[in-house]
């Protein structure tokens, strides 16, 4: 079987690498009541399954019948939606009072349906890059506002996510062996060292218990 794209399946599959260690690092160094935090090795546990299904899509689905890889293009995308939710639920664990966080909870996951519903319609990157950019947006507001000991690093994790879709979209590539993606994993990896250290400050305060 010829293998596709190979230094994009591997950048992918480092990125996968990396999330699985900072989840497992996360998942225990946390407590249970750190529930923000723990939706966070959710979030990592995910990144890592849509690198690899990612990777594996660049370097094998082209071997495969076109509806196989419509569909596996498409899962990628969804669990993208889904890192999306799981970000986003961590947030309102962390900055939204008790009594509306079941509102937001389904709100969330009305959110991640309409997306999921588009990215079928209109299966593009670009797509997924919005449902996950307003996750980001969510928690820059967060840290602009309330400057806990967690802020700093999301901010860097932020800028780093958002230089890394814009190496994406606009398919800005150092050299032709080592293209938009690849440069694209590579930004993200450190965006996700930063999110760790971020979630390793997301501890229990009287506004997210």
């Amino acid at each position: 079987m010829t293998i596709h794209e190979p230094v994009t399946l591997a950048t992918d599959y480092l990125l996968a690498a990396v999330a699985v260690g900072l989840a497992g690092r996360l998942h225990r160094r946390v407590s249970p009541a750190q529930r923000a935090a723990r939706w966070w090795v959710w979030t990592f546990a995910l990144i890592a399954t849509s690198a690899f299904v990612g990777g594996s899509y660049h370097g094998f689905a082209p071997n495969l019948p076109a509806g196989v890889l419509e569909l596996w293009w498409l899962v990628t995308l969804w669990l993208v939606s889904f890192i999306s939710a799981a970000m986003a639920t961590s947030w309102l664990h962390e900055v939204i009072h008790p009594a509306w966080r079941q509102t937001c909870l389904v709100l969330v996951v009305v959110r991640l349906l309409a997306f999921a519903a588009f990215a079928a319609n209109r299966p593009q990157f670009s797509v997924v890059i919005l449902d996950y950019g307003s996750s980001l947006l969510l928690w820059l507001g967060a840290a602009f506002i309330l400057r806990r000991g967690w802020s700093g690093w999301m901010f860097a994790a932020i800028a780093l996510s958002v230089v890394a879709a814009l190496v994406q979209q606009l398919h800005l590539a150092p050299s032709v062996h080592f293209n938009h993606n690849d440069l694209y994993h590579v930004i993200q990896a450190l965006g996700l060292a930063a999110f760790y250290r971020a979630a390793l400050r997301l501890a229990p305060t009287p506004s997210s218990l």
